[in-house]
């Protein structure tokens, strides 16, 4: 019985008669591989042997089912058919064929026919309804997911991915699908004249639906890698226009970029700027898919509007949420000139600028701060305070009128040339994504750079240096210490000033220095007072501009300060104090021959003289161990032969100060050697510029502050070397992102004063 009616399966094949296979089928196989009229032409492509079948063996399943192996020709291989007793009937039927063949060269798999016409049939019905253009039909072929989304799209919107996949019908006509099919996924492929078709297909609830389309085209206009993420992305697109067009915020939010929306929308006047319609997508419309990212340009009134979307995560099957995020917007001009605007330059340039321009005359740090780039914060506000920003050399009056004059848009980079008080200023303002921020500040300024940035950038270190030597002497009340606890309160003194003078100065100065004492030489003192004065001119010392020399005053008073670039950063190399002309003095060379003179430590330069031998020996054991906690350096307070009582000990009044030699010293022989005469004095012009008698010109403003046990409470260390020993160089650049300054700035309509 099963061999007549495989007889009679096998000659309909090969005839593709459609009648005679469904009636040799069972229903399940009629359903699966025979329910199209073209289901005959697609079984006979799947290559199923017709000739010189011999049955072999029947291995019975069941009562109503068993399995026929049936031998083809003198070949060894075996076609398994899988027959079934008709229900209500003696009759044998096929309900499935079972092929076994080679996978990637080697491995047997075998492969149900009921399977693989099940998908290239489901295949066929999408086509099929494709081609017929009717959304709800197709839509009913996808998964939930891809459907939901097609189905929120717009007509045109549709009609635009539709017109992208073109013909099907040719490809109906000649239908030669290759799949590739694992266990609940395919992907099948279907090639036309204008280029392939892959559709991918997921198995749900034991049907075929399609997940995913990709179209390869000779043109690379209508190429789409995937349909579901370009209808995802349009569907974002749909709804930012839209509500752009009615200027509803609320849903422009939906579909933005957080970042984006906070700096660029929420504080823009939209109706200052025109957006394409929703409804402008149109053929010429282009769309490029870049991994997670989705380029949509729309062309619009003679330019292109450009849509930059961003896809995010979202949970499995939540197709509802928007799959793409808005990140970005620009209008590109046609044409030899192609500017590029960024919508955000657009919206906000205005207000950016005139935020920052009033907070640059009025010298306020925290809107400065907010306004500017992550670059213009790192190399310039980040390493200031309200003192040091108070003197900044930016030669600006206080007050005058203020205009915007012309606004050049050159991508993430816009210019905008202003007047202030007949000044011509130029901001330059920098986006990233979405953030727009001012990264510098150009104006014309005599004997200095015009930018702001690399000015301010050069002359800060110096500032910081001349704020902390103002605060380098030490009070009064410890001074000349009387007691331990000055001492203590004398060497932590000292340790805050080394530790900032380190940061400010190059590796030579630290070397020559800082890093050989504890304790402040006496010509740090008072060289705030050439500090003062108004710096005149910043001239580099070679070609790439890593070396600067700033002039504070002029030729009767003031300074040159030499910067140098070291580890990204500038860093105060030599000061020489001016007092008249031709009168000048090295700090640094003479700090290094006081050192040298006087001693490195405060044990050396605070002998405890006044005590017997054995006191000397029990106070020496208490300041090392101290002096250890508080990690300064000295060396022997005393060398002392026999022992004494230390509970008698008081410090006497006449304890020898740092430009005092002791009087009565009963311990001569251990006294260090006292010079003759200060030994600043002996480099040559000290006198004349000890008591320069010359007219002072105005000071800029550096005040010493009242002296507290912590000089810088409130100062922070920036990210240098302590003390420096290579040059790492600063990688940072001004296409840094803001998100990675460490301040989170806050919307355009929260800045302070807005």
């Amino acid at each position: 019985m099963e061999t007549q009616t495989l007889k009679q399966f096998v000659s309909a094949l090969e005839e593709e008669n459609l009648d005679d296979l469904r009636a040799a089928s069972s229903k399940s196989f009629k359903d699966k591989a025979l329910r199209l009229d073209e289901s005959a032409e697609d079984l006979k492509r799947l290559r199923i042997p017709t000739e010189d079948l011999k049955v072999v063996e029947v291995e019975d399943e069941s009562e109503t089912s068993k399995l026929v192996n049936v031998k083809i020709g003198d070949a060894t291989k075996t076609i398994v058919y899988r027959m079934v007793k008709e229900e209500g009937s003696r009759k044998w039927v096929v309900d499935d064929i079972i092929q076994k063949k080679r996978h990637d060269g080697n491995l047997k798999v075998a492969k149900k026919v009921t399977e693989q016409m099940d998908l290239y049939l489901s295949v066929r019905e999408f086509m099929q309804k494709w081609s017929r253009k009717n959304r709800e039909e197709i839509e009913a072929q996808m998964t939930v997911e891809f459907a939901g989304v097609m189905h929120e799209l717009p007509n045109d919107y549709f009609d635009h991915l539709y017109e992208k996949v073109g013909d099907v019908e040719s490809a109906l006509e000649r239908f030669r699908p290759e799949a590739t099919l694992n266990e609940d996924t395919a992907v099948v492929r279907i090639s036309r004249k204008k280029g392939r078709l892959d559709i991918g297909m997921k198995l749900v609830d034991d049907r075929w639906l399609v997940r995913d389309m990709a179209v390869e085209s000779s043109r690379d206009t209508e190429y789409i890698s995937s349909m579901i993420k370009s209808a995802d992305a349009l569907r974002s697109v749909a709804i930012f226009l839209k509500g752009y067009s009615a200027a509803d915020k609320t849903t422009i939010k939906e579909v933005s970029e957080p970042n984006f929306y906070k700096n660029a929308i929420m504080p823009g006047e939209l109706a200052a700027v025109s957006l394409p319609a929703a409804e402008s997508l149109n053929n010429d419309s282009r769309m490029t898919i870049r991994g997670d990212r989705i380029d949509v340009n729309i062309p619009f009134n003679g330019e292109i509007a450009s849509l930059t979307l961003k896809s995010i995560d979202r949970p499995e099957g939540q197709w509802k949420q928007h799959g793409y995020h808005v990140t970005d917007v620009s209008l590109i001009r046609s044409g030899a000139t192609g500017e590029n605007r960024k919508l955000s330059a657009l919206l906000t340039s205005k207000a950016r600028v005139d935020i920052f321009h009033e907070a640059l005359v009025k010298r306020d740090l925290k809107t400065l701060t907010y306004s500017s780039s992550y670059d213009f914060n790192t190399r310039v506000w980040k390493n200031v305070d309200e003192e040091i920003l108070a003197q900044l050399p930016i030669d600006l009056p206080k007050q005058g009128k203020f205009e915007i004059e012309d606004i050049v848009f050159n991508g993430s980079v816009t210019q905008v040339y202003t007047l202030f008080d007949e000044i011509p200023i130029t901001y330059i303002l920098r986006e990233h994504s979405g953030e727009l921020r001012i990264d510098d500040v150009q104006f014309p300024m005599a004997g200095k750079p015009n930018s702001v940035k690399t000015l301010l950038e050069v002359v800060i270190p110096a500032y910081q240096f001349a704020q902390t030597a103002s605060k380098s002497s030490p009070t009064e009340e410890i001074a000349s210490p009387k007691s331990l606890k000055d001492v203590q309160k004398l060497g932590q003194h000292y340790n805050q000033i080394i530790s900032r003078m380190s940061n400010v100065c190059s590796f030579d100065f630290n070397y020559f220095v800082w890093k050989e004492t504890d304790v402040v030489p006496e010509p740090f003192f008072n060289c705030s007072e050439h500090l003062e004065t108004a710096i005149t001119s910043v001239q580099p010392l070679n070609a790439n501009g890593t070396e600067q020399m700033i002039q504070f005053g002029d030729e009767h008073w003031g300074a040159q300060v030499k910067v140098i670039q070291q580890q990204g950063s500038f860093r105060v190399d030599d000061v020489k104090l001016v007092a008249g002309k031709d009168v000048g003095y090295d700090l640094k060379i003479a700090a290094r021959d006081q050192l040298n003179e006087k001693g490195r430590s405060l044990r050396s330069i605070y002998p405890l003289l006044h005590l017997q031998e054995g006191e000397a020996m029990a106070i020496e054991t208490q300041l090392a161990k101290d002096f250890d906690n508080q990690n300064i350096e000295g060396g022997n307070v005393i060398s002392s032969e026999k022992g004494g009582v230390v509970e008698e000990y008081q410090f006497s009044e006449n304890t020898p100060s740092m430009n005092q030699a002791p009087a009565g010293n009963p311990f001569k022989e251990f006294a260090p050697a006292q010079p003759q005469s200060n030994p600043i004095q002996q480099v040559a012009g000290w006198d004349d510029f000890n008591h320069q008698s010359e007219k002072q010109p105005a000071s800029s403003g550096i005040q010493n502050s009242l002296h507290e046990e912590d000089v810088f409470p409130d100062y922070v260390p920036p990210n240098k070397s302590t003390s420096p020993t290579t040059d790492a160089g600063n990688t940072r650049t001004a296409d840094s992102t803001a998100a990675e300054f460490p301040e989170e700035f806050p919307p355009l309509e929260t800045y302070p004063g807005n």
